[in-house]
């Protein structure tokens, strides 16, 4: 997540992961102030287990959504990969890239809107809530 290196080689590293990614996770939840999604301090949880079935380390992230816990998972075939790599790469990437008080702007003339970014993640967050703006959403209920 945004700069953080995930490291599952041994106990240590991702334990020192789990610890980078969770402080990440709560800085960036603190910056967008979306409380969907985390627990009741505000964050998700993050910590390091070892898989006796893999025999490899991986992070387990454990996020309140509705009430209802979602455990999801980060092994290290995963960290080791491709997928994980071209991520990583982008994350360099963007990393720097916008500097403080840019200005994202969406729409012409009259109906252009406007908002001043710190970073990439926020223009891609305000660009995500301008897009949802126009468009309802429904919801079905069951046909029984």
């Amino acid at each position: 997540a945004d700069g953080v290196a995930l490291d599952l080689d041994n106990a240590t590293a991702a334990e020192a992961s789990a610890v980078a990614l969770k402080a990440k996770l709560a800085e960036m939840h603190a910056k967008t102030l979306l409380g969907a999604a985390v627990n009741d301090d505000g964050t998700a949880d993050v910590y390091a287990q070892f898989d006796e079935k893999t025999d490899k380390h991986r992070l387990m992230i454990a996020r309140r959504h509705h009430g209802n816990v979602r455990l999801s998972h980060v092994d290290a075939d995963f960290v080791h990969g491709a997928d994980y790599a071209a991520l990583a790469r982008a994350a360099t990437t963007f990393q720097g890239l916008i500097p403080d008080g840019t200005k994202v702007r969406r729409g012409e003339g009259e109906k252009m809107r406007e908002q001043t970014v710190a970073d990439f993640h926020q223009a891609m967050q305000w660009l995500l809530s301008e897009a949802e703006r126009g468009v309802s959403r429904q919801r079905y209920k069951g046909l029984g």
